[in-house]
């Protein structure tokens, strides 16, 4: 079962990449075509995350 921590990791990692990604096509580097959900799928996943941390730490 994956940690808290380690879903964190995956979730930096794949923001990290994104804003990579973003950054390149405004200084117009070619780079293959993102995804039109990726950020919608990002923040879902933020949210989550925020939600399963909440769970754990015993916060409303």
């Amino acid at each position: 079962m994956k940690t808290t921590i380690h879903r964190m990791a995956y979730y930096l990692r794949k923001a990290n990449d994104y804003s990579e990604a973003r950054f390149d096509i405004l200084r117009g580097r070619p780079i293959k075509k993102l995804s039109s959900t990726r950020s919608a799928r990002l923040f879902a996943y933020k949210v989550a995350l925020y939600n399963r941390i909440k769970k754990e730490a015993g916060v409303c």
